[in-house]
């Protein structure tokens, strides 16, 4: 049985080559990340050991907004995001902002002692937004009054 080959025609192969660039190329990924780090204070001091999560938020014109990113804030307050993928960052967009009160035992850091000693306005995620650009931030700073 004879194999049939038909050559790609000069016009059928600037096609295709104009297609895959449109469809890599063309637009940036919209789930793509962006580094996001900052801080959180609680009445003025570093907060550490708290989880920061932010939530993506749609706008109207898909229900799939990209994956959520969260990190453990250290000593002095500062964190920097990232996704349950290991990817770096967040997504460019608006986001809901949980921040968690957790204290950790200082020998196994896994292992939480306390949690939610904030007030239910920062973890329950209805209070805080942020803006994330389409460049990252390292201005996503969180004052958290305890009152």
């Amino acid at each position: 049985m004879q194999e049939l080959r038909t050559p790609l025609s000069g016009t059928h192969a600037c096609g295709l080559i104009v297609l895959a660039l449109c469809l890599t190329g063309c637009s940036r990924d919209p789930f793509a990340c962006v580094p996001v780090s900052g801080t959180v204070t609680l009445d003025g001091e570093p907060l550490s050991t708290a989880r920061v999560i932010f939530s993506p938020q749609g706008d109207g014109k898909s229900a799939i907004v990209g994956p959520m990113s969260y990190c453990i804030t250290d000593d002095q307050g500062r964190f920097e995001l990232a996704t349950p993928y290991g990817e770096s960052g967040a997504v460019a967009g608006s986001h809901k902002i949980s921040i968690c009160g957790e204290v950790r035992d200082e020998e196994n850091p896994r292992v939480v002692l306390k949690k939610e000693y904030l007030p239910a306005r920062y973890w329950q995620g209805d209070t805080l937004t942020f803006d994330v650009p389409n460049h990252g931030t390292d201005e996503a700073h969180f004052a958290l009054d305890s009152k």
